[in-house]
């Protein structure tokens, strides 16, 4: 463990929200996972973990009570084994960030397949294929510790620590991270939060928002009974082939919206599709979308949270025979939310509730549904990597294994049972779905992923047509 300057932080608003809305049954947590082809060194795997968690305090700490209130505090105890998930059942998504580190990981050892030779040297002929041993770097985080981008962050040091170990003749390098910004993470984020005016919102119009995420009848996913008792995977995914991705890609630059506009709209059509095929089609259509935060000055932040959210209502009965519509209806919203600091305004909300006794309790136990579904859209996460790796064929490398694949989800709730995701790799779209295993069963979860990419393929065919 290294002694870093600052040793504690007491936790900001969006932390206190993630903790309030944290329960067993529907832990605040979220998966991710890493695939690879090669041989592992696990021996240079936890090496290379401490190296990371040096960089990245936050997941090498936690939650203490103090007199000044709850604080991040790095954790006395050196032992990471504590860490390692080493069952071979489903990974546990409960974390008790007061307790133990705010992840867990795992790694899965899979198939034959091809691999890298960790004697190769990037850019050079002697990086080559040979028979190997495929697997997965599993991981949970508590939301509470770091988001979505934080994890990528995280886990791109991790690899550019092993590539250093297993292969140092690369000459990989770590760059610097910019630990003591930590401290200015909430105030420096809520800031973005006085660009509301550029929407003619001012405070009677976050206002209205709120009133209309807290006041509105939003229609819950179905959950049909679960026949099966196959575990559930941590994450059900699909991907796209390089050709059906670049021509998603370019049909959205030739309709003048964006990959992200497409994506939604057509899982806001797959969802109601679904809903409809168990009768509970509904009206209004609720979509949750964490916003990065992040700004040039932050990107060497180490991990933490740096997002708020936008809320996309949609009456689908409008909606339901005019796709093309929706699609520009959403893509107009969502060019305002690129334009002002709406989804910052979250965290100013957070931050009143966080000064009334109770309040973030009452923020999240709100009863019934308060969204459809998340969706995210992080793009292709390994350019949100710090440190950069080498890579061998469009593929990146760390030691003597090939970067394959990334997925992950947000997390599931009460009554938003399944979450969604999109990351693109190599050129390939990836969708991705997590469900709440107590509400949705594994082939539920693959249904809905499926008839997601289905979608999206009906909708270049009758843009082809």
């Amino acid at each position: 463990m290294q002694d870093h300057p600052q040793m504690s932080w007491p936790l900001v608003s969006f932390e206190h929200y993630m903790l309030a809305d944290d329960h067993a049954t529907w832990p605040m947590t979220y998966p991710a996972v890493y695939e690879f082809c090669g041989q592992i060194d696990q021996q240079a795997l936890r090496a290379a973990l401490r190296v990371a968690l040096d960089r990245h305090p936050f997941l090498d700490s936690r939650i203490e009570r103090t007199a000044n209130g709850l604080e991040w505090k790095i954790s006395a105890d050196a032992d990471l084994s504590v860490t390692e998930d080493a069952g071979c059942g489903p990974m546990d998504r409960r974390i008790d960030p007061f307790t133990e580190r705010p992840f867990r990981w795992r790694w899965v050892t899979g198939s034959e397949d091809r691999s890298v030779s960790a004697a190769g040297v990037s850019g050079q002929a002697g990086v080559s294929g040979q028979a190997g041993v495929s697997g997965k770097l599993m991981l949970v985080f508590h939301h509470a510790a770091v988001d979505g981008i934080g994890g990528v962050m995280f886990v791109g040091d991790w690899l550019a620590a092993y590539d250093q170990l297993v292969c140092p003749q690369r000459g990989t390098r770590l760059r610097s991270v910019a630990i003591d910004s930590l401290r200015t993470r909430g105030r420096v984020v809520a800031a973005k939060v006085d660009q509301v005016p550029k929407r003619g919102l001012g405070v009677g119009g976050i206002a209205r928002e709120i009133s209309r995420f807290f006041f509105r009848r939003v229609t819950p996913l179905a959950t049909p009974p679960v026949v099966s008792a196959e575990p559930v995977d941590l994450i059900c995914s699909v991907t796209l082939s390089a050709a059906e991705s670049d021509s998603l890609r370019r049909l959205a630059d030739r309709l003048r919206v964006t990959l992200n506009d497409v994506a939604m709209c057509d899982l806001l059509r797959n969802l109601r599709g679904w809903n409809q095929r168990y009768a509970a089609a509904g009206r209004w259509y609720r979509i949750t979308m964490p916003v990065n935060l992040r700004d040039r000055a932050q990107l060497k932040m180490p991990a933490a949270n740096r997002i708020g959210y936008a809320i996309i209502d949609r009456d689908m009965n409008r909606w339901v025979d005019d796709p093309d519509g929706l699609l520009q209806s959403l893509a107009a919203e969502h060019a305002v939310i690129r334009g002002d600091g709406l989804a910052a305004s979250f965290l100013a909300v957070l931050s009143g509730a966080g000064r009334i006794p109770g309040g973030m309790r009452l923020l999240t136990r709100q009863r019934g549904c308060a969204t459809t579904a998340v969706f995210s859209n992080v793009g292709d996460p390994t350019r949100r990597f710090i440190s950069k790796l080498p890579a061998v064929d469009d593929q990146l490398v760390a030691g003597n294994l090939k970067l394959t694949g990334i997925s992950g989800g947000p997390p599931t709730r009460s009554g938003t049972p399944a979450s969604f995701l999109l990351t693109q790799y190599r050129g390939q779209i990836r969708l991705a779905v997590t469900v709440s295993p107590e509400l949705l069963g594994q082939e539920q979860a693959e249904q809905l992923v499926g008839g997601w990419r289905t979608m999206l393929l009906t909708t270049l065919e009758r843009h082809s047509a």
